[in-house]
């Protein structure tokens, strides 16, 4: 019976990680395609799908252990740091509701996806299938705002979270290195269905008119012609140029005013004019967030309370408010979470770069190519995420979370597939076949021996005898 027992616990345990292992991709697609958001638009009713999904998610990994490994982590301890804060700087809030509300609505939703991509991510095979999945979300996420295409003030947004034309140019670049690395791991019947997708991504992309998206696009090039080998240089080349040649032709006069006061244009247009006051908009927040820094360096002024916050500031100097928010999330932090807060935040961006450079390097020590590729993959969108932050208050959003949780899985899968190869290297490694010495001929009578009289490090009689 106890013979028994043993094949049937592994085989539960199997079932139990090909379970983790759909949900987690299942988790991943709908959590980047936004499909539920896209069925409310045709009037599907919200029934919460995401969060019933995550509780689940959270229950099982809690049931497995890997809640308890998420958390081990060092990324997993700073983002437990940074919500302990949060909660800590609760009572000092200028607005205590609206932190809260953004505390349990946005903020622990978001923090909840790192937990469940490190907790369901068991090695190298699941982070594959994660890459996947956000790739195939990138694509359904595009093919939706090609479909659902609204345009405010002649820029191309789409519906629910990509309704802002700077998210949604941003989010169709952070997942445009996942659909990439989609396209050479895929078949060769879809290779070219899915480059035309990232053809038509990027042309979506570039028709927001979103400054902060060619910027990330440009960046976002340079580093990975710096990266790849000569034939993918040419590769992407090739797509970035057949999507610049389409976008120009598609976009439209007032998105080329936005994006010629980029390089000082001095058209007096509306759309040039309005683009003008945006950047002038964007350095007053910037320097009313430093000062609201500066004078609640500690606790901040609350979780979400930026915007009130900043316009009573400018009114007590007599000034006009703007009540918008920080757009910067570096500022946004710093602000309404201090200055610990934003070292917190700070310190997961650098342990997660910190994580994908030793991928990188234990990649090409072992020719892992393909974690080489999903580690510059990684490496790209969150470049793109830190450009984005400079242009927007997401930083309670689940981008920052969930990267971190793709590098952290990552680099544990890394180092067990490295460690897995040295020691299959080492087993098939040649034994040395050492040098048997040469014995003296056996004779029955004296034989001189004029060899060294020292043998294996002790001094022996130079006469050899029977």
């Amino acid at each position: 019976m106890a013979s028994a027992s043993v094949p049937s616990a592994s085989l539960r345990d199997d079932s139990r990680a090909r379970l983790g292992t759909r949900l987690l991709v299942v988790y991943v697609f709908l959590i980047y395609s936004r499909v539920f958001e896209v069925a409310m638009h045709y009037g599907v009713p919200n029934i919460y799908p995401m969060l019933i999904l995550s509780a689940i998610a959270l229950l099982v990994i809690l049931l497995n252990g890997g809640l308890a490994r998420a958390v081990k982590t060092p990324v997993g301890l700073l983002l437990l740091g940074f919500t302990a804060w949060a909660c800590l700087a609760l009572p000092f809030s200028d607005w205590k509701s609206e932190s809260l509300s953004q505390l349990l609505n946005v903020w622990l939703k978001s923090v909840a996806t790192f937990f469940i991509i490190v907790g369901l991510t068991k090695d190298l095979a699941d982070c594959r299938k994660i890459f996947s999945a956000l790739a195939w979300g990138a694509v359904a996420s595009t093919i939706a705002m090609q479909f659902i295409e609204r345009v405010i003030g002649e820029r191309v947004t789409s519906v629910g979270t990509l309704g802002n034309a700077n998210e949604a140019a941003f989010h169709i670049i952070f997942g445009l290195p996942f659909l990439i690395f989609l396209i050479l791991r895929a078949k060769p019947a879809l290779k070219i269905p899915l480059a035309a997708i990232a053809i038509l991504s990027l042309t979506l992309s570039v028709k927001t008119a979103s400054r902060a998206g060619v910027v990330m696009l440009i960046v976002l090039l340079f580093v990975a012609l710096l990266k790849v080998s000569l034939r993918n240089k040419v590769r992407i080349l090739a797509v970035a140029g057949g999507a610049l040649i389409i976008a120009a032709l598609s976009v439209n006069e007032i998105a080329l005013e936005r994006y010629r006061t980029m390089v000082g244009d001095s058209s007096f247009s509306e759309q040039a004019l309005s683009a003008k006051l945006s950047a002038d908009n964007r350095k007053y927040l910037l320097k009313e967030g430093i000062e609201l820094t500066l004078t609640h360096p500690i606790f901040g002024v609350g979780m979400g309370v930026f915007t009130p916050a900043a316009a009573a500031l400018s009114e007590s100097r007599g000034e006009h408010a703007l009540w918008l928010v920080s757009h910067n999330s570096y500022v946004q932090v710093s602000s309404e979470l201090g200055l610990v807060g934003f070292v917190l935040m700070i310190a997961v961006f650098g342990l997660s770069i910190v994580s994908l450079r030793k991928v990188d390097r234990l990649a090409r020590e072992y020719a892992l190519t393909e974690i080489s590729s999903m580690s510059l993959c990684l490496l790209l969108s969150f470049i793109a995420l830190m450009i984005h932050y400079f242009f927007d208050a997401a930083a309670y959003d689940l981008y920052l979370p969930m990267g971190a949780g793709l590098c952290t899985a990552l680099y544990s899968s890394t180092v067990v597939a490295a460690e897995t190869k040295r020691i299959a290297e080492r087993a098939n490694a040649p034994v040395p076949q050492l040098q048997t010495p040469k014995l003296p001929v056996k004779s029955p009578t004296p034989v001189l021996e004029p060899a060294n009289p020292v043998r294996f490090g002790r001094r022996r009689s130079s006469i050899v005898s029977k």
